[in-house]
């Protein structure tokens, strides 16, 4: 069968690259033909409109946030080194990706894209964040623009929120109902179908779980990037009380801080918190430094994946503030929930002596693990019948 892939491989993000990998590899390893479509969500100017009222317009008028964003872009500008350290990660991030994958010929619109689309036998989109309220905005993901008749599937497909705005809840119905078949990412992702559609879709496995950690080692080597035993401390949001925590931890243990420096985007708190910042890892690179780590410490969702994958210890922080309307924090709970690691999840007032101790029964992770990946992919089978 020829597939037309639709994931976020232009996102310079080690996650969206990452799970768009896994998907690619396990439509390919089930026999089919398999690319990427070759678009980057290029907003038309009447969703450019929508995102404007219903998105950026509310920002602006929050004088706390808007403050906050001023603030971010003076500090980065006033660093020498975060253009260098963006321009090296996203230089890896591509060279990565032009090595993976296959891609159709390059889009400049949705049309063009749909004609890429249509010469293929089934279209899938996922995994990924992929129907976040600005996404459905941008009409894409969606794949509205296609005929109803042409098979569409969604894998793992994620709305980023525990809820979706009204704005956008009649357009989603819309564009649920024409797909054949329907998979969700997170349990907040279930209820959000079911409310719109009232069908409940499956509750699959992020694509990044599918390929066990062996298969992930023969994909991507086996390089150990630093040669001492380390503590990999991976952050994405701007919480200087997580990166004390891990001093603490460093101060007991006396192993050496190993992380990565503004990763989605200029934080204060990572100016001068690890002992050493390799900020031009590739994906592979970051695989590898989860693998070869003593402890993990991370508010990141594939971080945490990865940690399962190699049978780590590894502990995981927040991200958002629970009474964040932006909250992501939900595809953690939900993974944790999935595998019966709720203990991992950290508040960040523990005992650091007893947390160091508390081990990971993986025999019991692997087992529900694999009974999932059956199910998961069981359910990719049946959709691409």
């Amino acid at each position: 069968m020829k597939i037309a892939l639709i994931c976020n491989t232009y996102i310079r993000n080690y996650g969206s690259i990452l799970q768009s990998l896994a998907s690619y590899k396990v439509l390919q390893d089930l026999g089919n033909e398999v690319k990427v479509i070759n678009y980057k969500d290029y907003p038309t100017s009447k969703a450019k409109k929508k995102i404007f009222w219903y998105v950026k317009l509310p920002l602006i008028l929050n004088p706390k946030t808007l403050i906050a964003k001023i603030k971010k872009v003076i500090l980065s500008k006033s660093n020498p080194d975060f253009l260098k350290i963006r321009r090296n990660r996203e230089m890896s991030m591509d060279s990565f990706v032009v090595k993976h994958f296959e891609f159709t010929a390059a889009c400049d619109s949705i049309e063009e894209a749909k004609k890429e689309i249509l010469k293929m036998d089934t279209v899938v989109v996922g995994s990924d964040q992929l129907w976040g309220p600005v996404d459905i905005l941008r009409d894409y993901h969606t794949l509205s623009f296609l005929p109803e008749s042409f098979k569409k599937v969604s894998y793992a497909t994620s709305f980023g929120v525990a809820k979706l705005p009204e704005y956008v809840s009649a357009q989603a119905s819309s564009f649920l109902r024409r797909f054949q078949y329907i998979s969700v990412r997170e349990d907040s992702g279930a209820d959000i179908v079911e409310q719109l559609i009232g069908k409940r879709p499956s509750v699959v496995a992020d694509p990044t779980l599918l390929l066990n950690g062996e298969q992930w080692s023969n994909l991507l080597g086996n390089e150990r990037k630093v040669d001492e035993k380390y503590i990999f401390a991976f952050f994405l949001g701007d919480n200087k009380e997580h990166r004390e925590f891990v001093k603490r931890v460093k101060a007991i243990t006396g192993l050496q801080i190993v992380s990565m420096q503004h990763v989605d985007e200029y934080i204060e708190a990572d100016e001068n918190f690890a002992d050493f910042n390799i900020n031009d890892a590739s994906p592979a690179e970051f695989v590898n430094l989860i693998k070869h780590a003593e402890f993990i410490f991370t508010d990141s969702f594939h971080a945490s994946i990865f940690s399962i994958q190699f049978h780590k210890l590894f502990f995981t922080f927040d991200r958002y503030k629970k009474t964040s309307s932006n909250s992501r924090n939900g595809r953690i709970a939900s993974l944790f929930s999935h595998l019966d690691l709720n203990e991992r999840h950290l508040l960040g007032n523990e005992n650091i002596d007893k947390l160091l101790i508390k081990k990971i029964n993986y025999n019991l992770v692997d087992n529900i693990l694999a009974e999932w990946r059956k199910n998961s992919i069981d359910y990719i089978k049946t959709a691409l019948k």
